[in-house]
């Protein structure tokens, strides 16, 4: 058995991108057109659909329900500005006990 398969009652279960079988390939590819299909454009890498899939028993309909909802939530909670508009309030403080911020690398 290959490494990045596992059996669960009989059935071999992905665990890593470009190691399916037809019938998951097949999903895969209905997923992804389903998403841009709807619009969506971004995070559609295989790696990241598997995620949705595997978690969904690659049932397409219900791993569709879970990414978009996920991406609703990404775009309610801001998550794809976060890094442009984060404001780091506390970094005087930080500095203070934290000057070089090199956790356990510096070799002073």
């Amino acid at each position: 058995m290959h490494p990045f398969l596992f059996r669960r009652d009989d059935v071999d279960i992905c665990r890593h991108p470009g190691h399916l079988t037809p019938e998951q390939e097949e999903k895969l590819k209905e997923f992804r057109k389903q998403l841009q299909d709807a619009g969506y454009n971004e995070r559609l890498d295989d790696a990241s659909l598997l995620r949705f899939l595997r978690a969904r028993k690659f049932d397409v309909h219900k791993a569709y329900l879970m990414f978009t909802e996920c991406e609703q939530w990404r775009k309610d909670f801001g998550v794809d500005d976060l890094v442009q508009n984060f404001k780091f309030e506390e970094k005087p403080l930080v500095t203070t006990y934290y000057p070089q911020y090199y956790h356990k690398t510096d070799k002073v």
